[in-house]
């Protein structure tokens, strides 16, 4: 082979090698950039997704401060009205704002935290005194939400916001609404994440309240084998 051979062949092996490391520095920056596209989208997502379920405990917490000062509950500390006229008054209330069915009681405990109005018959004459909720509401003298419970009357997951009745600066009274889990987790079937992940949403105490597999609901996360859900 000639020299004039070989220099051309040697520039031609260099320059395929220069090209297929181009194409992988290119390929590597695309796939770099790529991730961190995905990671600010994700992180996008749980930023919203965490705005949402503020609002809508927002949302929950300011409807029952406004259930708690209700003429109608006043009437009843007034013996203006009785039990039955008030379960029949919020019945009625509950049943107006119950557009997507998430609401599932509206409430009212006395100071020593028994029911002594209700939407729900079975919830009559319930001692809800000893609950963690009911204890940080007195304690703390403002409105608190639980964590994920299940209902006695049907096991459907519900989550309960308490808020005090005051008179002056005396508690006489609590007002409570208890609403259906699913209404924190009704917008996150919208939000993909990658092409087959998903969000799930935990209370405090680590218990699922939002899952696509509704047979892991109320598992502690900490239970959740990460790798059996992936396959």
């Amino acid at each position: 082979m000639d020299v004039k051979r070989k220099i051309t062949v040697s520039i031609g092996v260099f320059s395929s090698i220069l090209i297929i490391i181009i194409i992988y520095f290119v390929y590597s920056d695309a796939s770099y950039l790529l991730q961190e596209n995905q990671k600010e989208i994700m992180n996008i997502q749980l930023d919203r997704v965490s705005e949402n379920i503020s609002y809508l405990m927002e949302v929950n917490e300011k409807e029952t401060e406004k259930l708690s000062i209700d003429t109608q509950v006043d009437n009843y500390f007034y013996k203006k009205i009785t039990s039955r006229q008030l379960n029949e008054y919020l019945i009625e209330l509950m049943n107006s704002k119950n557009e997507d069915n998430y609401y599932k009681d509206f409430f009212i405990l006395n100071k020593d935290g028994k029911m002594v109005s209700t939407t729900m018959k079975s919830a009559e004459h319930l001692d809800l005194s000893t609950r963690p909720y009911f204890k940080l509401a007195k304690e703390n003298r403002k409105t608190v939400s639980s964590n994920i419970l299940i209902a006695k009357s049907d096991g459907e997951l519900i989550v309960i916001t308490l808020t005090p009745i005051m008179e002056k600066k005396n508690i006489i009274a609590y007002a409570g609404i208890a609403i259906k889990a699913e209404f924190f987790s009704k917008f996150i079937n919208k939000i993909k994440l990658g092409n087959n992940g998903y969000y799930i949403i935990v209370d405090s105490n680590g218990f699922i309240i939002s899952h696509p597999n509704k047979e892991l609901i109320t598992t502690n996360i900490q239970n959740l084998n990460i790798s059996n859900e992936s396959n």
